[in-house]
């Protein structure tokens, strides 16, 4: 499948050393430190801060 990805995508599965172990870790990183989209209203989106690991509050 790397040899379908264009030059900067394929630099993350070689940075972990194409390790499945390793790619889900930094999968779980990101969804703990970026912006996420809760849905509130069918078709409408807001954007949430990161939780690291507490449950989003009501007022976000």
């Amino acid at each position: 499948m790397r040899g379908i990805l264009c030059f900067n995508c394929n630099g993350g599965p070689g940075r972990c050393r194409d390790s499945p172990t390793r790619l889900a870790r930094a999968i779980t990183y990101l969804r703990g430190t970026t912006w996420q989209r809760a849905l509130i209203h069918p078709g409408v989106y807001q954007m949430r801060s990161p939780t690291r690991g507490r449950p989003p509050s009501r007022r976000s």
